[in-house]
């Protein structure tokens, strides 16, 4: 079953261990460079395992959603411009429709704020950012849950109105997915007007995931990929499988799953209940360095497409 694992060990299989090598230098040289980056103060010494596992999987998600922004950027905005519309039809299951100005439209609002939230989620995360640059936050925060809010309700326009892979099981995922990126906004915003900024910065990390909802399927299928060498079991074509569901809904709320359980282990002394998180955590940052260097393969292939 785990084709991949096999094929890591012999020829056919060495550039999937490279990559493994490389994922285990990088957690090393990361942990040292994540101080800077994220804007942390704490030596190695006194750096939690918790703590290292937030910063590398922060990092790492950045890192992919970043060049996912600069995917959707290029290769619809390149196409947009030269009006070669017809390649949106060649990479997702319902692109532009003759005849249906509405709906184009809302697909194209979807995809321009799709990048515009890609790209400022993970600054409103950054302490860094947030404080030393407090004016640009309290901006861009508003322009971020604007866009999410947005981008939802047009998600969920595409999702009633046109025909989609997957059906009604997909279909619900997905409407799942908009209405509690409709509520944590709601709710992010609230917290702020009442200057309860701990809640708040709590609503904005839940935010933050199931915004990432959308990048977080791409990152298990190309995790998939790569573990099972193109043929994952349980995925089919027209995404009814049992795996593409799960993925669906996973995608997710596993990560939020693994961010309550963070906020929880904040309350609790539980040594066995941190560490348990903390390498989960660190389990999840592999799956996204995996499955970006796998998708990513295919987002700067379509770029030349």
């Amino acid at each position: 079953m785990f084709v991949g694992f096999h094929k890591l060990f012999n020829r056919s299989g060495q550039t999937h261990l490279n990559v493994l090598k490389l994922l285990y230098s990088l957690v090393l040289n990361i942990s040292e460079m994540s101080r800077d980056i994220i804007g942390g103060k704490s030596n190695s010494t006194s750096m939690t395992l918790m703590d290292f596992a937030i910063k590398i999987c922060f990092i790492v998600m950045a890192i992919g959603q970043f060049l996912f922004a600069f995917y959707v950027l290029v290769f619809y905005g390149k196409s947009s411009i030269n009006g070669h519309f017809e390649k949106w039809g060649k990479v997702m299951p319902t692109g532009l429709i003759d005849g249906d100005l509405l709906g184009n439209l809302m697909l194209g609002i979807h995809l321009l704020f799709a990048f515009v939230i890609t790209v400022g989620g993970p600054l409103q995360l950054m302490p860094i950012v947030r404080n030393n640059f407090r004016a640009f936050h309290r901006i861009s925060g508003r322009l971020y849950i604007v866009t999410a809010f947005i981008a939802s309700i047009t998600g969920l326009y595409m999702i009633i109105t046109r025909h989609t892979l997957g059906e009604i099981p997909l279909k619900l995922a997905n409407a799942l997915n908009a209405i509690l990126i409709m509520w944590f906004a709601y709710l992010a915003i609230k917290t702020a007007r009442e200057r309860n900024f701990k809640a708040h910065q709590k609503w904005a990390i839940r935010l933050f995931i199931v915004v990432s909802g959308v990048w977080f399927i791409r990152i298990w299928y190309g995790f998939c990929r790569f573990i099972f060498e193109g043929k994952i079991p349980g995925s089919a074509p027209n995404l009814e499988g049992i795996t593409n569901i799960l993925i669906g809904f996973g995608s997710y709320l596993l990560p939020l799953l693994l961010i309550e359980l963070f906020f929880l282990s904040k309350n609790r002394s539980s040594r066995s209940l941190s560490f348990t998180i903390s390498i989960s955590i660190l389990l999840l940052a592999i799956v996204i360095a995996i499955g970006t260097y796998s998708f990513g393969h295919i987002w700067l292939k379509r770029l030349y497409i």
